[in-house]
């Protein structure tokens, strides 16, 4: 998990100075995040959700402790409902991923407005899940491939 931890780090950097179209950019963080609550242990899963909060409550402009609370409890919830959801197939796995971004993003949302006084909401949160879920499907398969569990006989 350090190595995707690292290469989350490296992305959200890599990706953080690229020219932006209309305020847009990919959410490296919540990518790497809901990959690793749904194809990790869930023990793994939380303590990779707690790390990539921290990161990224010093990354963004938030209350501090905002997306590390929200990242708990959305690995939480997820570790909870992931055997009951299908994700192997594109289109359930496309209207998950969707809808738990705009759920955690309204949830951020509601939390900075409690504790901070700000209401910091912008057309472009609205259409970003739909540019997290391409960058989503690139990273899903790079990470798949990179770490795809090995079956053995036993003997």
């Amino acid at each position: 998990m350090f190595i995707i931890y690292i290469a989350m780090v490296f992305f959200q950097w890599l990706f953080s100075y690229q020219p932006d179209f209309m305020n847009l950019s990919p959410d490296i963080i919540f990518i790497f995040v809901f990959w690793a609550n749904y194809y990790k242990n869930p023990v793994p899963a939380i303590l990779f959700s707690f790390f990539a909060g921290l990161y990224a409550d010093f990354y963004y402009i938030t209350a501090f402790g905002s997306y590390t609370l929200s990242f708990i409890l959305f690995s939480f919830v997820v570790n909870k409902i992931k055997n009951n959801i299908e994700i192997d197939s594109f289109i359930p796995r496309s209207i998950n991923f969707i809808v738990s971004n705009y759920a955690l993003i309204i949830f951020i949302t509601i939390l900075n407005f409690i504790v901070a006084g700000r209401f910091s909401l912008n057309y472009a949160v609205f259409i970003q899940p739909l540019l997290n879920i391409f960058f989503f499907e690139i990273f899903r398969y790079i990470l798949n491939k990179l770490f795809k569990r090995r079956e053995y006989a036993r003997l």
